[in-house]
């Protein structure tokens, strides 16, 4: 893709338009979402503490069907902010409805959305739609 740009703000402006791009549907062949791939690898290596670019990531690998890269990068960020909600409720999400059955954990996604409810994260809509998921997943009451 190219050198990597010199600072953080360089790379997050970079992420964003390739965000952009793919949102409003202007990346419409491979190689279009192969580099935008690219750049969402390269701004979580180069901002790795930065959840709205890791949660970025993750659902672009869930709308490419890779749930397994998703799975990973949303691990790898949880490891380092257990608390963050946009990432907890993208987790719980995947785990509930991916298509991968190797991906896929109704259990696991049942325990995560109990214990994000518990830690005073019930009311948030995305919490209970992640929840409501996940219900649907493993029939839980």
């Amino acid at each position: 893709m190219g050198s990597r740009p010199e600072n953080e703000s360089d790379q997050y402006r970079i992420h964003t338009h390739s965000e952009d791009l793919v949102a409003c549907g202007r990346c419409t062949d491979a190689e279009q979402f192969e580099a935008a791939g690219q750049v969402h690898e390269e701004s979580v290596q180069v901002l790795p503490r930065k959840t709205s670019v890791r949660a970025a990531a993750a659902r672009f690998w869930i709308a490419q069907g890779n749930g397994a890269r998703a799975l990973a990068l949303l691990e790898e960020g949880l490891n380092q902010s257990t608390r963050s909600v946009p990432l907890t409720t993208l987790l719980v999400r995947l785990l509930a409805t991916d298509s991968d059955a190797e991906v896929r954990d109704g259990r696991r996604a049942q325990r995560l959305a109990r214990q994000f409810m518990k830690a005073g994260n019930g009311q948030d809509p995305s919490v209970l739609g992640a929840a409501a998921a996940e219900q649907g997943e493993t029939s839980w009451h």
